[in-house]
């Protein structure tokens, strides 16, 4: 669990953190406005280049914000623009300091599933302190992921390995997320435009072999970036994350094919400038 700051804006979110970002430096973990969230928001037109949600990386923490928008109520009053957010654990964590900290107070919005992929509440707790806390869903809806009965692992496994095939190991679908992300961390990390990562609960992840030979590091000012690669030939590797909550594999590192493409672009906002939006255009070389 961890604690960030969350700032209201109104209409001026974008400048504001761009001053925030020349005074602590860092690329936003996303940057999203009305107009990139699904038609349904009923967001006014000239409101749809308002940001919807804006992350910086501080430090070991995060600061985001948002812009109000007329069809979510009133715009924030200066001096009372800012939230505490809340990164849940799980569903289970997020009900129980939801029910708790919300007591006495006012429940602005009750817990439940986003559009966002999150599991989300916020209120005003009885001390006229406003919270939010979230928790990041698996990308199959309907709850977390069905692992197989007794944690085995699933009948369908993929193999994967490095270049000198001193790191083996297999993993087994459904995979919480896979998707490619385009912040400036990943970037520097695989030398390219992305990275491409696919998440699975550990328990649908099994080291064959090489464990002993991999070589990791964690970003000391980040959250939760980290790099692992095998010492022996330095292709990237499996890694859990911090908290041990996943495994989270590089895509290129699979030998079999994982049946499926990435759901997400992460961070696209964050992309580089040379970034093609269409490579139809570009030759196809052997």
């Amino acid at each position: 669990m961890s604690l960030n700051a969350y700032l209201f804006f109104d209409g001026n979110c974008r400048e504001a953190f761009e001053l925030y970002r020349s005074v602590f430096g860092g690329e936003y973990q996303m940057l999203q406005t009305f107009g990139d969230g699904p038609a349904d928001l009923n967001v006014a037109g000239e409101e749809k280049d308002r940001i919807m949600h804006v992350a910086l990386p501080v430090g070991s923490g995060v600061l985001m914000g948002s812009d109000s928008a007329s069809a979510f109520g009133p715009p924030p009053v200066q001096g009372t623009n800012f939230a505490i957010s809340i990164d849940g654990d799980s569903r289970e964590h997020c009900d129980e300091v939801f029910a708790r900290l919300s007591e006495g107070g006012t429940v602005t919005m009750p817990m439940q599933e986003t559009f966002w992929g999150a599991y989300f509440g916020s209120w005003i707790d009885r001390f006229g302190v406003s919270w939010m806390i979230s928790y990041e869903l698996p990308r199959e809806q309907g709850g977390e992921s069905s692992p197989a009965p007794g944690g085995d692992m699933a009948e369908k496994t993929l193999k994967g390995s490095c270049l000198c095939k001193a790191v083996q190991f297999e993993i087994s679908p459904p995979f919480i997320r896979f998707a490619h992300c385009y912040c400036m961390r990943c970037r520097k990390a695989t030398g390219g435009a992305k990275s491409s990562n696919i998440s699975v609960p550990p328990e649908q992840f099994r080291w064959i072999s090489g464990e002993d030979v991999i070589s990791r590091w964690d970003m000391p000012e980040a959250r939760a970036f980290a790099i692992a690669i095998c010492s022996k030939c330095n292709c990237p590797v499996a890694r859990p994350t911090r908290d041990g909550s996943r495994m989270t594999v590089p895509a290129g590192s699979l030998d079999d094919d994982p049946g499926e493409a990435p759901s997400a672009h992460r961070y696209w906002d964050s992309r580089a400038a040379w970034a093609a939006t269409d490579e139809s255009h570009l030759p196809y070389e052997d």
